[in-house]
């Protein structure tokens, strides 16, 4: 009985221990989420956005994200997703508008002729 117990009790540890090695992988692989908001401002001001607002919805087939597409100067649909942003830029957008964003900025303009109409800057909870 006292070899049985023992025998139990070791198959119980190897799977106890698989389970955490197990768990610990995988918490080490998945990027941890509070850093959602960091990636995404970095996304945002590393990339240019500047043409005409063709299309503006929520994409309801992929979590219900907010887009714009902006059809730039070489005939190219850029797609704006501003999940998570702040500011509600999404709101200040209008269809058939010229958005104009440079890479490396924050601020977001709308062009009306030769003026630019600051319309906000990308917050997206990250200070970094």
């Amino acid at each position: 009985m006292n070899k049985i117990f023992s025998k139990f009790m070791k198959n119980m540890l190897i799977g106890l221990s698989c389970l955490v090695v197990f768990f610990l992988s995988i918490r080490w692989l998945l990027p941890d989420l509070k850093e959602t908001p960091c990636v995404l401002k970095r996304d945002f001001v590393g990339h240019s956005y500047i043409g005409i607002v063709k299309k503006k919805y929520v994409d309801t087939k992929q979590h219900s994200y907010p887009i714009v597409e902006i059809l730039n100067q070489k005939d190219s649909i850029l797609k704006l997703n501003l999940v998570l942003e702040k500011n509600r830029i999404y709101n200040k957008i209008s269809e058939g508008a010229y958005l104009y964003k440079l890479e490396g900025a924050d601020s977001v303009f709308i062009m009306k002729g030769d003026k630019k109409i600051f319309i906000g800057k990308a917050s997206y909870g990250c200070n970094d």
